[in-house]
């Protein structure tokens, strides 16, 4: 088994190819680098719940990991910015109303 992989390079598949790809490499982890339809570089998140529903559907169906994702909770109108050190600075997103 291989440890993780950046999806950059396939990020013209859909969220479900996407993850189903990683899973055919043998790959565990999901390092979710900027997407279009996810998180765009430099841009506000763009993922709804229901693309966010899918994520997590293909991420169990194929049994790939996510070890963690820096986004904004849904509906919150905030960009937050994390990026202190490696590690560090973890959001606690039920705190944000």
């Amino acid at each position: 088994m291989k440890v993780a992989f950046d999806v950059d390079v396939i990020k013209h598949l859909s969220i479900t190819g996407m993850i189903r790809q990683v899973s055919e490499w043998d790959y565990k982890y999901i390092q979710q680098s900027p997407h279009p339809r996810i998180n765009p570089l430099c841009k506000h998140p763009r993922a709804s719940r229901a693309l966010m529903s899918e994520y997590k559907r293909a991420l169990n169906q194929y049994g790939v990991e996510l070890p963690s994702f820096i986004a904004n909770p849904p509906d919150v109108n905030a960009i937050i910015h994390q990026h202190r050190g490696i590690g560090e600075g973890k959001v606690d997103f039920s705190r944000i109303t």
